[in-house]
């Protein structure tokens, strides 16, 4: 039986209960993040393709492709190296936002390509934009002939070095 000084509900749990209470709203809104984030909208891809030089690439074939669902779209550069995929990418067929995006572009210069990852601000902008690059070569390092040129270039400076010193 209950005297007269106890209380008949006690509130030192109602902090701990509030804690609880916001510690699982905050569970809830972690977990069900990734259905706000959803993949809404159509996606545009557009970009350039350059030779080493940043001179753009006319002709060069590219096709542009979401890697884990095989949807591809396929365009030929014009005389400013641009292409843009047509149609859109469908959000609700061709993409999800965490996709891998790769373009591969082919010319006299070869195969090149770039890949990025679908961003939720690709997805939010309806567009992405990747350029391909088409590496700088230096030839005169990965030669005979340049092995030659630098051996002789640094020949050349340890010879006026020393010279300087024996004056």
């Amino acid at each position: 039986m209950l005297s007269k000084t106890e209380p008949r509900l006690s509130f030192r749990f109602i902090p701990l209960a509030l804690t609880v209470l916001i510690v699982l709203v905050f569970v809830l809104i972690a977990f069900s993040r990734p259905a706000l984030a959803a993949t809404t909208n159509p996606l545009f891809v557009n970009g350039k393709v350059m030779d080493s030089a940043n001179h753009p690439v006319d002709g060069a074939h590219v096709v542009i492709l979401i890697v884990e669902t095989n949807a591809q779209r396929t365009y030929d550069t014009g005389p400013d190296g641009s292409f843009a995929s047509y149609p859109d990418f469908d959000p609700n067929t061709d993409y999800l936002v965490g996709n891998t995006l790769r373009v591969t572009a082919t010319s006299a210069l070869g195969t090149k390509s770039n890949e990025t990852t679908i961003t939720q601000q690709m997805n939010d902008d309806m567009e992405a934009i990747i350029w391909v690059d088409y590496d700088t070569a230096i030839p005169e390092f990965g030669s005979f002939v340049g092995f030659v040129v630098s051996a002789f270039a640094v020949g050349a400076v340890t010879l006026v070095m020393l010279g300087r010193r024996r004056k």
